[in-house]
């Protein structure tokens, strides 16, 4: 073990001992039970670089861009891609629990029946649509 023995313009010199030329002692295995800060940054409440569902609401609230964005997504093969569009123009004006009470439908129901893997009837849809102000069209290809 290293031995501090004095001081040379305020720096400790060591002297190496016998016991600090044995082989280094091995760990428990134990670890010291504070979490790591391994994966995080480093500066703490740094928000991300571009809030996309601030700038989504922003464009969303006007009913056109809604329209817009609900025909563009019911346009794309994935049924489950308009049903997410839709939660996002609903959050946009003004929430699940607005158009729950417009609707008459309680809000769990709304949340599973606008998921990804939501199945909603037509006469729902038509609710949720008629809340927003919207209606459902057939047009030709």
């Amino acid at each position: 073990m290293a031995q501090v023995t004095g001081s040379i313009a305020g720096k400790k010199t060591r002297r190496l001992s016998s016991s600090s030329l044995e082989a280094p002692k091995r760990r428990s295995g134990k670890t010291s039970g504070k979490p790591s800060n391994t994966g995080k940054t480093s500066k703490k409440g740094v928000s991300p670089s571009f809030p996309i569902e601030d700038f989504l609401d922003r464009r969303l609230a006007d009913p056109e861009e809604a329209i817009g964005y609900l025909n563009t997504c019911l346009d794309e093969e994935n049924p489950g891609l308009f049903l997410l569009a839709l939660q996002d123009v609903i959050r946009a004006q003004g929430g699940i629990a607005k158009v729950s009470k417009k609707t008459h439908l309680n809000r769990e129901g709304l949340y599973d029946m606008l998921s990804k893997k939501g199945n909603p009837r037509l006469s729902s849809l038509e609710a949720i649509l008629e809340a927003l102000g919207l209606k459902l069209m057939v047009a030709s290809r």
